[in-house]
């Protein structure tokens, strides 16, 4: 759910849930830049459906992400 930085990299493709190829939902990913949860770049995706010429997410927002401890400074 990040919305800052600049959305690039989109990629929209269809999956079969359960390899079942009569129940397909559409995944949509694009990255992010800065925008991370932690900081920097990062990717997000999301699940819904598509027809043909508009992409619907099923989660209308409703996502938080787990607490954590942040790890800085790992390159040293």
């Amino acid at each position: 759910g990040a919305t800052g930085g600049v959305w690039e990299c989109p990629d929209l493709f269809p999956l079969a849930v359960d390899g079942d190829r009569d129940n397909i939902k559409w995944v949509l990913v694009v990255n992010i830049n800065p925008g991370g949860i932690a900081g920097g770049s990062a990717a997000q995706y999301f699940i819904g459906d598509f027809d043909g010429r508009k992409f619907t997410a099923e989660d209308k927002g409703t996502y938080t992400p787990p607490t954590g401890e942040v790890v800085q400074d790992f390159e040293g």
